[in-house]
C-alpha cells in the first residue's frame, strides 16, 4: 500500500480524494451543508469495484489501474464527522498520493474498505453515470439524513 503518515507532496488533513458517491455535487452537498472546492484527480494502482449487496464502491489495490475521482478542499474537523458518518463503520481514511488534472501530485484523504470487510469486494467495476442516474436522488436523501442525526448528536 502506498499510504503515508506524513511527509512532502502536500499531505493534507484537510483534502479528501472523493472515487465514490462524494464525488457528486449535489450529495456532497446534502452530506456536508455545504459547497466544497473540488478538482478532478486520479489515483492510481488502485481500481473500484461495487460492494456485495450494495450500490457504492470500495478501492482494491490493484496495478496499474487508475481511478479518477475528486480532489476535495478545505475540510474541516465538523465536515470530517459528517463524512466518516457517511460513509459508515466498513471504511477508514488512509493518506494516499493522488494526481490532480494539471499533473501535480499530492496527499490525500481516502476511504479505504478495512481489512475485515474486504470480502464485500466484488469484480464488477463501479460506473458513476449509471449509479447517478439510478440512485443519486434516493443518496441525497439519506446524506441530508447524516447531517440530520449528527446535529441531534451535538
Amino acid at each position: 500500500m502506498t499510504s503515508k503518515q506524513g511527509g512532502s507532496k502536500g499531505m493534507s488533513e484537510s483534502t479528501l480524494f472523493a472515487y465514490g458517491t462524494l464525488m457528486f455535487p449535489d450529495l456532497l452537498e446534502a452530506v456536508v451543508g455545504r459547497k466544497i472546492d473540488a478538482q478532478p484527480a486520479e489515483l492510481h494502482d488502485y481500481a473500484r469495484a461495487i460492494l456485495r449487496g450494495r450500490t457504492y464502491p470500495a478501492l482494491a489495490e490493484f496495478a496499474g489501474a487508475t481511478t479518477r475521482g475528486m480532489l476535495l478542499r478545505g475540510i474541516d474537523a465538523k465536515t470530517w464527522r459528517k463524512l466518516d458518518a457517511y460513509e459508515g463503520p466498513e471504511y477508514v481514511r488512509a493518506a494516499l498520493e493522488v494526481w490532480t488534472s494539471d499533473g501535480e501530485s499530492q496527499h490525500a484523504q481516502v476511504y479505504l474498505l478495512k481489512p475485515e470487510h474486504r470480502g464485500m469486494l466484488t469484480a464488477e467495476p463501479w460506473d458513476p453515470e449509471s449509479w447517478r442516474r439510478a440512485y443519486e436522488a434516493q443518496a441525497r436523501s439519506s446524506g441530508s439524513d447524516v447531517r440530520r442525526d449528527l446535529k441531534q448528536d451535538e
